[in-house]
């Protein structure tokens, strides 16, 4: 079969192709999702320079265990939960020295961009940027991605638990505590969030 042929076809069927050793189902499966992949690598870890490797590093962990889906999950899901595991696996590596850059997120995100008058500067987007985005950095990773998970990529609280292999309970639970620690880690700049 060729890619296109695939479009139309329900995922479950895809994958049970990628399974039996159909290179091109598995090929519809990356270029499906390599783009939200990447981007949720990005917005976990922060640095643009290592979301290609790490891309490439689901995929192949989804490809190594492709045998292991259950099919009690979408696709995507299992492919987000695999995703989370490889940032959390770089962020440990990194000894979480690095920040999380949100600067190209806010910009992104129309949800996240603050109004700004035409005449004010963008020194003051800048330095909101940094604030948010050091207050990010501060949070520990189980609240920082479930948070990300949340506001980022506008996942539902059931999806977030599949990923995160956790009840919903505590995936709202984790998002209150992420707001509350932002909150107290943003108390002092209250003026310049206004």
């Amino acid at each position: 079969m060729t890619l296109k042929e695939f479009k139309g076809i329900d995922e479950v069927e895809i994958v049970k192709k990628a399974i039996e050793g159909d290179e091109k189902a598995f090929e519809f499966i990356v270029k499906k999702y390599q783009n939200k992949v990447g981007n949720l690598i990005f917005k976990i870890v922060g640095d643009s320079s290592v979301v290609d490797d790490l891309t490439q590093e689901v995929f192949l962990k989804v490809f190594e265990s492709l045998k292991d889906y259950r099919f009690g999950s979408a696709v995507y899901t299992w492919i987000y939960r695999i995703t989370v595991n490889v940032c959390i696996d770089e962020i440990r590596r990194r000894q979480r020295h690095r920040t999380l850059s949100l600067s190209e997120v806010v910009s992104q995100n129309p949800k996240a961009e603050p109004s700004y008058s035409p005449v004010e500067k963008s020194a003051e987007r800048r330095e909101l940027r940094e604030i948010i985005e050091k207050a990010v950095s501060k949070l520990p990773i189980e609240y920082k991605t479930a948070l990300i998970l949340r506001e980022f990529e506008d996942l539902q609280y059931e999806e977030i638990a599949k990923i995160l292999k956790v009840s919903v309970g505590t995936v709202k639970s984790r998002i209150f505590r992420a707001r509350k620690l932002l909150a107290e880690h943003l108390k002092e700049y209250r003026e310049i969030l206004k």
